[in-house]
């Protein structure tokens, strides 16, 4: 099984380089086309592109604070927390998003949402590796989540756009009340 090469969106086998076209240049059809493709092979990569993120993520975090955690006393419970913390909040971060959907009288399935969310993070994080054009690819992603909840949920990009971008607002004001309890004010 070829992950990588998948004829479903160019036909001639040279479907990662047509993706990524379609990606820059026409999300639109992006959207119509990764639609038809096989459920497990797009999850298996998803997961496969996640965890690699996160693994790179948590090497960073670990080469950046390594001696530092040691000073500070860190030990394997933040390396856990570091785990699995992003990792539950992703996914809370999709049901958020398929709710809002939802009250929204979307269209579309969980796995809808979950497929657009996660081709969006992926792309933003990818992008968010690059430092000076991160906050770039960022705001692309968020677009491209806008015209992929749109497409297949059937919703305005308006709601669309609100619908992804509610959870991050949430994550922000709880971040914002915890510091708040934690140093007494700003």
């Amino acid at each position: 099984m070829d992950l990588i090469r998948e004829k479903s969106i160019g036909g001639d086998g040279s479907g990662f380089i047509e993706k990524l076209r379609l990606v820059f240049f026409d999300p639109h059809l992006f959207f119509d086309k990764v639609d038809k493709e096989k459920r497990f092979n797009k999850i298996l990569i998803t997961l496969i592109t996640l965890g690699t993120l996160l693994l790179v993520g948590i090497i960073l975090f670990f080469l950046i604070w390594g001696n530092m955690g040691e000073y500070l006393g860190l030990n394997s419970f933040y390396f856990v927390l570091v785990a699995f913390v992003p990792v539950t909040l992703l996914f809370i971060y999709f049901g958020i998003v398929h709710v809002v959907v939802r009250l929204f009288e979307g269209s579309g399935d969980y796995y809808k949402t979950f497929n657009v969310v996660t081709y969006s993070l992926i792309l933003g994080m990818l992008f968010g590796l690059i430092p000076v054009v991160g906050f770039l690819g960022w705001m692309y992603s968020v677009y491209f989540a806008t015209i992929g909840l749109s497409k297949v949920h059937k919703i305005s990009n308006m709601k669309a756009a609100t619908s992804y971008l509610t959870p991050i607002i949430i994550y922000i004001g709880i971040i914002t009340i915890v510091i708040y309890i934690l140093f007494g004010g700003f």
